[in-house]
Formats: structure tokens, sequence, C-alpha cells
């Protein structure tokens, strides 16, 4: 039988093309399903494919070509002359009738869903941002390997939250998150143990404080508000908290909506620099009189001492270390 000649080949795969776009209503929120299909069809992604895509859809080339790259499943080179037939009926599925599925069984959808996080049909809240019209279709889909678990919203939401969660508990510094009401929406141990009550024991696992108002927890929560309404950040700045020196960064997450804090006690090596300065002056004051009692006898030293002693306070001095950074 003679083969098709090219220019109508190429004329059906247009029109395939056109049918797979109709059928999913030229829709961008049905993008990776109608990417799945023209893969079907062609077994791979013709870049001049994607740039037709994108124009039907209403939707930068960079966003299809973005999705089309970031999926393992999807291939922008030819794959081989054959393709692995989808257990999914392609002609049924452009022609509008009911998909028919085959060989996958209740407790494989069941295992599919469960992975993304879908224990129970409640947590089945079919929202599309996979670009199927429920979590079942996804299941199949993700059963017969055209379909990824990072293509479900909800489950790459909960794991980056996973991930961000544990990533700020390890934290050596206190962190804290808060929404425009200055409502704590996160936070880590170190900052619930440094802004506990001087009476809970330190040994004890740090309460949660999430959902507790920050000027409760906190006495400048106003730093807070002004990077809230100002959205310029606050950083590196010191703050006296009862007995400790803070040093703290305030920083935008969400404009207007969305800081955070990272806050690190410095109160010991501070401490210990205040200590080395009240020696300092102490050696200076004890000693004046006896060093200017024999001052004709030392003459020019007992001045040169007393510089000596003076250049120990100001090299510890804030305004001595401030000019030392420069």
């Amino acid at each position: 039988m003679a083969s098709m000649p090219t220019t109508a080949r190429y004329a059906q795969k247009f029109e395939r093309l056109c049918a797979i776009l109709d059928h999913h209503a030229r829709r961008p929120s049905r993008l990776i399903p109608i990417l799945q299909a023209i893969q079907h069809e062609y077994n791979y992604l013709p870049e001049e494919v994607l740039t037709y895509v994108a124009t039907s859809l209403g939707v930068p080339p960079a966003r299809v070509f973005g999705v089309a790259t970031f999926y393992s499943h999807f291939a922008m080179e030819p794959k081989g002359k054959h393709s692995r037939e989808v257990s999914i009926g392609i002609a049924r599925h452009y022609s509008g009738k009911p998909v028919v599925r085959y060989g996958h069984t209740e407790s494989q959808l069941r295992e599919a869903l469960r992975s993304v996080g879908k224990q129970s049909a409640d947590d089945e809240l079919n929202c599309g941002g996979c670009g199927y019209e429920s979590c079942r279709d996804f299941a199949h889909a993700m059963i017969d390997h055209y379909a990824e678990r990072m293509m479900c919203a909800t489950y790459t939401r909960k794991l980056a939250q996973k991930k961000a969660n544990a990533l700020i508990g390890k934290m050596p510094s206190a962190v804290v998150i808060v929404d425009e009401r200055l409502q704590i929406i996160e936070s880590n141990p170190n900052f619930a143990r440094l802004f506990s009550p001087v009476d809970v024991d330190p040994d004890s696992p740090p309460k949660g404080l999430e959902g507790s108002a920050l000027d409760e927890v906190v006495p400048f929560s106003y730093l807070f508000r002004r990077v809230l309404e100002s959205g310029e950040d606050i950083i590196g700045h010191d703050i006296r908290y009862q007995r400790s020196i803070l040093n703290g960064s305030i920083f935008t997450i969400e404009p207007n909506t969305v800081v955070g804090g990272i806050f690190q006690d410095i109160t010991e090596p501070a401490f210990q620099k205040e200590q080395i300065i009240g020696r300092a002056r102490e050696v200076i004051q004890k000693n004046l009189k006896t060093v200017q009692q024999i001052a004709y006898l030392l003459g020019e030293n007992a001045a040169e001492s007393e510089i000596i002693l003076n250049s120990i306070v100001r090299s510890f001095s804030p305004e001595e270390l401030e000019d030392d950074s420069d």
C-alpha cells in the first residue's frame, strides 16, 4: 500500500493537533494534558508545535516550553518510530465520550493517591491544578507514567511546607514569620525559648506560638509593622530585650502581607566586652592617684600608662569597633 503523501500526513497531524486543543477548549489550565496528548501523537514535542500551542492558548511561549522541559516524561527530541501504547483510548479521549481505562484496580488507584498525600476521598480536592479534571484522573495518569507526583499542587505545597518547617526548626537563630495582622504564622523552637517567660523551665519543650499575637510575645512588634507598611527591610539591628542584647533582621516575604524575623542573642560576647572595658576603667581609677603621686618620678611614663589603658577601653568600645570594621 502506498504511503500517505507527506503534505497530507502533515495536514492530518495538524488536524489532530487542533482536535486536541479543541477537546480541551484551548484552556491554559489544561496545558499538561494537552502536551501529553501531543506527545502521544508525535512521539515528542516539536518546537513549532509548542509555539502554536502557546499562541492558541494565549499564553507566553516561555510558559509552554518551561512546562515541557520541567517534567521528565516530556521529550523534546523524537523518541523513536514507535511509542508505547497508552492505556487510555486516545480516539475516545478526543471524541468527548467517557474515557475508558484498562487494568487499573481500585487498590492501585488508592495507592497512587496515597503517594501524593490523599488518604481518603475527603482529600481529593479535584482542584485541577495538575491539569486533570479530577484526582482520580491524575492517579490513572500516574499509574501509566504519564504524570508525576510533583504535578499535584497540594502535594508540592505540603512538601515545600514540610521542608521549610524542617529548615526553620534546625536553624540556630530564633525565627518567626507573621502576617499583616502581626499574627504568628510560623516560629521555631529557638524563638519560643528566647521569648518564653523567665519562670519557664529551659529544658522543657517550647510551647508553640502559631496563631499568637506578636505584640504579646515581643515588645518590639512595631518594627515588624514598620517593615510591613514601608517594605524596607531592617538588617542587623541591635535590640535590648530584658537583660539580653539581640541582633535581628526583619524582612519582607510577601509585600505588605508576610514578613519574617531572625534574631540572635549576642549578650554573651557583648557582656565579655563590657567586662573588659569595666576592668580597664577600674585599673585606671585605682591607680590614678598612685600615678599622680609618683608622676614626678615617672615623668612622661605616667602619661603613657594612662594612654595605654585608655586605648584598651577604646579598642573594645562600639565606636572603635565600627572604625575597625571599615
